[in-house]
């Protein structure tokens, strides 16, 4: 996937995840943004913090977090869309805890005010929309009757018969609106500059391009 010749203009996130490869179980979380090229493609992550999240960057275990950590302990949330982001082929990932300092007021406030630039750079927001929390993940169990949009058939005399099918565009965007990620803070910002965003709900799949 190259963007190069589309309108981000080399920007990268401060941080970003370097997810690796389809098999790789440990996990490099902080790629430094002095360490890279600029205009590497990058997806990034919505999602629901809940009650807690348990794995965060902080300064003091900063130097544990660069040197790598097992997919296998990252909260099912943040393990699922590394899982997604690895089958698209899309090589960087932007996760808010993991790549802002939590308890750092300075770092929070700069990159509080770069959001607008990560979100419009990435090449797509992944939505974990079904899930209230981080250990809830991406995946569940889903009913193939709200997936498959009816059949009719309709038969005039004299002509061949035609197939249409039908699906509630009313029922798809009411279980979109009523998915916890869409009421955070910053699902605003999300929803208007992401140039694509993939919704994992509890049912159904939705994608969103701008």
């Amino acid at each position: 996937m190259n963007r190069a010749s589309d309108s981000r203009q080399g920007y990268c996130p401060t941080r970003i995840i370097d997810v690796g490869l389809i098999r790789q179980e440990i996990l490099h979380p902080l790629v430094r943004k002095d360490s890279y090229a600029k205009g590497l493609d990058y997806a990034t992550l919505s999602h629901c913090w809940g009650d807690i999240v348990p794995l965060k960057l902080t300064q003091s275990p900063f130097s544990t977090l660069k040197g790598g950590v097992p997919v296998s302990q990252l909260p099912k949330t943040f393990a699922d869309a590394v899982i997604i982001a690895r089958h698209l082929k899309i090589r960087y990932l932007w996760v808010d805890p993991l790549c802002i300092f939590e308890d750092s007021d300075d770092d929070w406030k700069y990159e509080s005010s770069q959001m607008h630039e990560v979100y419009s750079n990435g090449v797509l927001n992944i939505a974990a929309s079904g899930a209230p929390n981080s250990s809830q993940g991406f995946f569940s169990e889903r009913n193939p009757s709200t997936l498959t949009p009816c059949k009719v058939t309709v038969k005039l005399p004299d002509k061949p018969s035609l197939d249409y099918f039908m699906q509630s565009e009313e029922s798809v965007k009411w279980q979109l609106e009523e998915m916890s990620v869409l009421h955070r803070g910053w699902v605003m910002q999300e929803r208007l500059l992401a140039p694509r965003i993939v919704y994992f709900g509890k049912q159904e799949i939705f994608w969103q391009c701008s």
